[in-house]
């Protein structure tokens, strides 16, 4: 037990699951694509990944705040669920951004 108050308990990627949330974690893994307009991330960890919202924490004109995919990134943060709307819509605009899908050609 931590004697700072609302600590954040370390946590691997591979052991998030439904128990955790609300709960404080810190995460480390290495940040896979990021979308400026959204404000999502991907944090990865071998096979395990996690949509991570870091609209509250950038300034909103800090459209670039880090320059490579594959770099390691801590995150400390309260695990909430999101709608499966919300990633749909990330992941379609990873595709279209990264070309894996050409949608011009409909």
């Amino acid at each position: 037990m931590s004697i700072l108050p609302n600590h954040a308990a370390p946590a691997r990627l591979a052991c998030v699951n439904d128990d955790l949330v609300g709960q404080k974690l810190l995460l480390v893994g290495r940040m896979m694509c990021y979308d400026a307009t959204t404000g999502f991330m991907l944090l990865c960890d071998k096979e395990d990944a996690l949509l991570v919202d870091a609209t509250l924490c950038l300034d909103r004109s800090a459209k670039v705040w880090v320059q490579d995919t594959f770099c390691s990134i801590q995150v400390i943060g309260h695990l909430e669920k999101c709608s499966a709307s919300a990633v749909t819509t990330f992941v379609l605009a990873i595709i279209l951004i990264s070309g894996i899908i050409d949608y011009r050609e409909n």
